[in-house]
């Protein structure tokens, strides 16, 4: 019988559409995924054993990320400020009231990662065959610290604490190095410091009588970058990505220690024992931590002055470091505080 032609015409037209239409039907493949967009972040870091940013360099994680860290070292908080201010680094480490006090002096930064809490490997040792043995002994004697440091907080801490005036000891401002030199030759009488100098100071003599720890002066260390960095939004979700190139590092370390330390002594110059302790004596925070509300240097909720990392700054640094006449103003803590990377890096 034969077929009418419009029901032949509409035959072919469905033989036609056939091999589109089973495509339709059939299961995509899935499209690969494309790089990040490349990112440089020019790092500027303390030569002091930093598991996450080690672990994250000796694994390769920041490639996979498309990301180029350019590490310049300094070993000064100083030098690191004026090179933030100068525009020449995007990112410092530090300790979070150092870079704090800094916006009071017009250095522009944002307080965006902590690494953990410094405090049980700093405090302050007194020369070899000191009697001194607790803080009020040193009363009249000569103290060496970085100006301006986390270790001028934690004096005059103490200060207040003690009840004594800021001019009962003389304060000798000396950069580390050149402060384990005073104190192990007998020109000061005490020094503060962190490790890896506090360690120094004890192999040539000194003695330690205050853990920073033990005294409730946490030490926040992570690492802070330039508003103007910051203010692009690519930028702001590269740190993000870097964020969890932190945190995979963090992980790849507790499983096998030995890439990172062979970075560590490469690149850091710290050798096995010495970064093995550091490592050790500090506490390490998580990518998670930094957003939970209740931690205790949480960036969760930077207007809340009365919790997390804001009301370690309004109480411990603000008060001490105004006393002391170190900031001559109080900075705005909800600015200076900026979680969205971390955010991002968590996708909330």
């Amino acid at each position: 019988m034969n077929t009418p032609v419009h029901q032949r015409r509409a035959l072919l037209a469905l033989a036609a559409l056939a091999p589109a239409l089973s495509g339709a039907l059939l299961p995509r493949p899935a499209r690969a995924q494309g790089k990040p967009e490349r990112i440089t972040i020019r790092y500027g870091y303390l030569p002091v054993p930093t598991v996450p940013l080690f672990a994250g360099i000796a694994h390769q994680l920041f490639e996979r990320e498309n990301i180029d860290l350019q590490m310049i070292k300094f070993t000064s908080g100083p030098a690191a400020f004026q090179a933030l201010q100068a525009g020449s680094i995007d990112a410092a480490q530090g300790g979070m009231p150092t870079y704090y006090m800094g916006t009071t002096r017009g250095l522009d930064v944002r307080w965006v990662y902590t690494y953990g809490d410094y405090s049980p490997i700093e405090g302050l040792v007194v020369a070899k065959g000191s009697t001194a043995k607790t803080f009020k002994d040193l009363k009249g004697k000569r103290v060496a610290l970085p100006s301006g440091s986390m270790m001028h907080l934690a004096h005059l801490h103490e200060l207040q604490r003690e009840g004594m005036g800021i001019k009962d000891m003389e304060i000798v401002p000396l950069q580390p190095p050149q402060a384990v030199a005073a104190v192990a030759g007998g020109d000061v009488d005490a020094a503060w410091f962190w490790d890896p100098n506090l360690t120094q100071a004890i192999e040539k003599g000194a003695t330690r009588i205050i853990n920073n720890r033990q005294i409730g002066f946490l030490d926040p260390f992570g690492f802070a970058m330039t508003t103007k960095f910051l203010s692009e939004r690519k930028n702001v979700e590269g740190v993000g990505r870097m964020l969890r190139v932190l945190a995979e590092g963090q992980k790849m370390y507790a499983k096998d220690p030995e890439p990172t330390l062979n970075a560590i002594k490469t690149i850091a110059g710290v050798e096995r024992p010495l970064a093995t302790q550091i490592i050790k004596g500090v506490e390490w925070y998580t990518l998670e931590n930094q957003l939970e509300p209740d931690f205790l240097v949480s960036l969760a909720d930077p207007a809340n002055h009365a919790k997390g990392a804001a009301a370690l700054l309004k109480s411990k640094v603000e008060g001490p470091a105004m006393w002391g006449k170190v900031i001559e103003k109080t900075g705005n803590i909800t600015q200076f505080i900026d979680n969205r990377p971390a955010r991002f890096a968590l996708g909330k």
